[in-house]
C-alpha cells in the first residue's frame, strides 16, 4: 500500500515537472514570436520604401499582394501578426529584379520552383526583414501565383506541397500605405476575395493559406511527388 502511494506521488511530481517545462517552453516561444513581430513592425516600412526606391530607379514594377495587400486595404497598416512582406512581380522581370536587389544589399534567402517550369517564388532579406516575392504569370485572364509549404506524410517524410492561385488579372493603381504610395491591383476587392474569400474584411484567426484560398488548386502529396515534382533550390 505504501509503495503504491509513493509511486502515485512520484507520478504526480513528474507530471507537475513536465507541465512546468511545457509552460516555460511556451512562454519562451511566445516571447520570441512577439519579439519577431515587434522587430518586423518597426523595420518593415523602411525596408519596403527602400525596395521601392531601388526598383523605381530601374523602372521595374511590383505590387502589394497577399497579407501585405490585405493589411493595407482592410487595416490601413501592416497586419498585427505579420512577419514578412508580400509583393508580386511579373515572372519575366525575375532576372532584372533579382539583379537589382542583390546589387542593393538584399540577400536571397530561398527560391521555390517546379521541375521543368522554373522558379515560382523567392524570398529576400534586408535589414532583418523578409520579403516574399511571387513571380506572377498571366494565363487566360488570370494572375497565377504559386505558394509552397512543407507537409509530412504518414511515414514522417517531408515534402513541399504546391498551391496554385488564380487571381483576377488587373491593372494597377497607386495606393497610400505607410506614408508612401504603392501599387496595388485596381480591382482590389475582387483580388482579395479570390485570395481570402468574400468575408475578407472580417479578421479570421482560423484562415490559413495551406487550406483556405478559394481560388487555389491544392495539390496532394501524391500529385506533388508524381506530377509536380516540387523542389527547393
Amino acid at each position: 500500500m505504501i509503495n503504491n502511494l509513493n509511486l502515485i506521488k512520484k507520478i504526480k511530481i513528474i507530471s507537475i515537472v513536465l507541465n512546468f517545462i511545457d509552460f516555460v517552453k511556451n512562454q519562451r516561444k511566445n516571447y520570441k514570436k512577439k519579439k519577431k513581430i515587434a522587430f518586423f513592425q518597426k523595420n518593415a516600412p523602411s525596408t519596403l520604401k527602400y525596395l521601392k526606391c531601388c526598383l523605381e530607379k530601374e523602372h521595374l514594377t511590383f505590387w502589394l499582394t497577399a497579407g501585405t495587400l490585405l493589411g493595407a486595404y482592410r487595416d490601413k497598416k501592416i497586419l498585427a501578426h505579420d512577419t514578412d512582406m508580400d509583393i508580386a512581380i511579373l515572372a519575366h522581370d525575375k532576372e532584372k529584379f533579382e539583379k537589382v536587389l542583390l546589387n542593393n544589399g538584399f540577400k536571397l534567402k530561398h527560391c521555390f520552383g517546379v521541375v521543368g517550369e522554373g522558379i515560382k517564388e523567392q524570398s529576400f532579406i534586408y535589414n532583418g526583414v523578409k520579403i516574399d516575392v511571387f513571380l506572377t504569370e498571366v494565363k487566360d485572364g488570370k494572375f497565377v501565383n504559386y505558394i509552397f509549404f512543407k507537409k509530412t506524410d504518414a511515414l514522417k517524410s517531408t515534402y513541399f506541397n504546391v498551391v496554385e492561385m488564380f487571381l483576377p488579372q488587373s491593372e494597377l493603381k497607386e495606393y497610400d500605405f505607410l506614408n508612401d504610395k504603392y501599387l496595388i491591383p485596381k480591382d482590389t476587392e475582387k483580388y482579395l476575395i479570390a485570395n481570402y474569400g468574400p468575408n475578407f474584411m472580417i479578421p479570421d484567426k482560423n484562415w490559413h493559406y495551406t487550406k483556405d484560398i478559394p481560388s487555389a488548386i491544392y495539390h496532394s502529396l501524391e500529385k506533388t511527388k508524381i506530377i509536380k515534382q516540387i523542389y527547393k533550390f
